[in-house]
């Protein structure tokens, strides 16, 4: 996975997200069937968040940083997340919204220091657990959250009849992550091995 000057190895990646992953377990209590924001620009820490809330048992909720705090403060308090990750650089804006947040920088050894637990965690998902919560962009009344499921990203991603994959393939991550697009080309790169670009 590369972002600009920064790249992880998959082997990388894995201790980095079950760090942060065991974390969010033992000193949040995030379990299964928990909502945990992600309100963090593109990054290595974006890739990062979103598979430690899945391999803490918990679905993400994209949050889009670029937002009006009104519609932001309804997709929050309409979806009650148990804690919301961010970056340093985000950080006042969380704090404007009242809630429970967690920065997650790579450079922060309280998250991934050389004690942090790196195994991986035991966890029990199913197909009908949900993945994420993405919000509707609200342009014909209130913004709304689609639910979807774990099956349905195995569906999009897994041997997809509409594009045939090959060895090796690169995919370049383009959109924010409150573009659904964005999930195809994240989950499309990581369930089937694929390098990942992460574009600015």
């Amino acid at each position: 996975i590369n972002f600009e000057n920064e790249e992880l190895t998959y082997g990388e990646l894995n201790e980095k997200v079950n760090q942060l992953a065991h974390l969010l377990k033992l000193n949040y209590q995030i379990k299964n069937g928990d909502i945990v924001g992600l309100f963090i620009d593109k990054s290595l820490e974006m890739i990062i968040g979103m598979l430690a809330i899945l391999k803490s048992g918990a679905c993400f909720l994209p949050l889009d940083f670029e937002l009006p705090v009104e519609r932001l403060t309804y997709i929050i308090s309409n979806s009650n997340p148990s804690l919301i990750l961010t970056s340093h650089k985000l950080c006042e804006m969380v704090k404007s919204l009242n809630v429970s947040y967690l920065e997650i920088d790579l450079d922060s050894s309280f998250i991934y220091g050389n004690n942090a637990n790196k195994d991986n965690l035991e966890i029990s998902i199913t197909p009908e657990d949900l993945i994420y919560i993405i919000y509707t962009s609200g342009s014909t009344g209130t913004p709304k959250g689609v639910m979807v499921k774990q099956r349905n990203i195995v569906r999009l991603v897994k041997n997809p009849n509409f594009l045939n994959f090959k060895e090796h393939e690169i995919m370049v991550q383009t959109g924010t992550i409150v573009f659904d697009a964005c999930i195809f080309e994240i989950f499309g790169a990581l369930l089937n091995g694929f390098k990942l670009y992460i574009l600015p």
